[in-house]
């Protein structure tokens, strides 16, 4: 479907705690693969995180790294972020930051989801991202 669009997909409030306990528990070359953690402060802090198993691009670990634009379908506010580890459910696991700044309407909050349309963006750091974009 590159190139093609993507369906539209649920995206998630992560539990900031639960993910913290499960790395920590992880072995250290897991977490920085994971985590991106050889990285400088200024490339991890850049985006909020997401965990991500969209429908359309690259699967882990492929995808690490990357970053996607996220569009709120009710609303229209969008999000730049970063994928930092991946998901089992269909879609997008974000940070509550994110999920808090593309909720402008508290939806979101009242259904525990939100539905985004994503493309993949150049993260600005050289980062060479996936050719394929996916077209709102």
């Amino acid at each position: 479907m590159d190139g093609v669009g993507t369906p539209m997909i649920t995206v998630h409030r992560q539990k900031i705690a639960r993910a913290i306990a499960e790395v920590a528990l992880l072995p250290l070359q897991e977490k920085e693969r994971l985590w991106d953690a050889n990285k400088p402060y200024s490339w991890r802090s850049k985006y909020g995180w997401t965990a991500f198993c969209g429908p359309v691009g690259p699967s882990f670990p492929a995808a690490c790294g990357r970053c996607l634009r996220v569009r709120n379908t009710r609303t229209g506010a969008q999000e730049i972020v970063r994928i930092v580890d991946r998901c089992s459910n269909g879609g997008l696991d974000l940070d509550v930051g994110v999920f808090n700044r593309l909720d402008t309407d508290g939806v979101g909050h009242a259904q525990g989801h939100l539905t985004i349309r994503y493309d993949f963006v150049d993260c600005g750091n050289g980062f060479n991202p996936l050719l394929a974009s996916v077209i709102y």
